[in-house]
């Protein structure tokens, strides 16, 4: 074999290994999201093989955003650039789970409210136990979000990730505390938008106080379930069905990276 041949296998086998590499550790990035949302959770894609060829897929596809990163392990550790990318991973995770898991609180307050808790089922989204409108919301929510291009959002997501946060960068600021006020945020929106249903059946409630004081042999609240899931699913419908599930998908944004990372705005 002549010299050049040789030469040319080195370089053609070390620039494919830099090259797995960089892959490796987009995954890294990437794979959080695929743990996180309900609909590339285990349990609707149980087969390793496809959530790995569309994490693979999505990597290559965003490949022009990292392949001209140089690797130095001299100035950035292994180790670092791996926690520094599962960390972008996980907050890019519960950003973009953040719809979704509004979805099942909403849900789960509706159900509450209405005495429906007792019939909680296993989720085979989120693979947890949860009330039968949650999953409904969960559902229609995932549903939307697909329907408005979520694929692409995804993608774009990562893209806008890798522009703020550079490949491989390793750490220059971390702050926690701002996780703390999202997980705040997440409940709050959650109890706002659930709040019309909550404060209906509230009142539902109360009429139906007073008519089983003044008519006791009717035994009203034996009917409470009956009646207060009719008017939930009333206000369900009248209020969910064009513009709640759009300002959940529109709550993705990265603005949490610019606060733990300590980016300029």
């Amino acid at each position: 074999m002549s010299p050049e041949a040789l030469g040319f296998y080195v370089s053609f086998y070390s620039t494919f290994q830099i090259g797995l590499m960089k892959l490796a550790l987009a995954w890294v990035r990437i794979a959080p999201v695929f743990f996180f949302l309900p609909f590339l959770s285990g349990k609707l894609l149980n087969s390793g093989m496809i959530k790995n060829c569309i994490a693979a897929f999505l990597a290559l596809g965003l490949w022009p955003f990292f392949s001209a990163r140089e690797l130095n392990w001299e100035e950035t550790p292994l180790s670092e650039v791996i926690l520094y990318e599962l960390a972008i991973g996980l907050i890019l995770a519960f950003i973009l789970s953040l719809p979704f898991l509004i979805a099942n609180i909403i849900g789960e307050l509706i159900d509450n409210q209405r005495g429906a808790t007792i019939s909680d089922t296993i989720d085979p989204a989120n693979g947890v136990e949860s009330s039968e409108m949650s999953v409904l919301v969960s559902y229609i929510v995932v549903m939307i979000f697909l329907a408005q291009g979520g694929m692409l959002i995804l993608a774009q997501t990562f893209a806008e990730s890798y522009r703020l946060l550079p490949f491989a960068a390793g750490f220059s600021h971390f702050d926690s505390l701002p996780l703390g006020r999202w997980l705040n945020q997440l409940v709050v929106q959650g109890i706002i938008l659930a709040a019309p249903i909550l404060v209906t059946l509230f009142i539902t409630e109360v009429a139906l106080g007073l008519y089983s004081r003044f008519c006791p042999q009717l035994n009203a609240f034996s009917l409470s379930l009956t009646i207060k899931s009719v008017i939930a699913f009333t206000v369900f419908l009248l209020y969910f069905q064009n513009e709640v599930p759009t300002i959940l998908t529109n709550m993705i944004s990265l603005s949490p990276l610019h606060d733990i990372f300590g980016l300029t705005q």
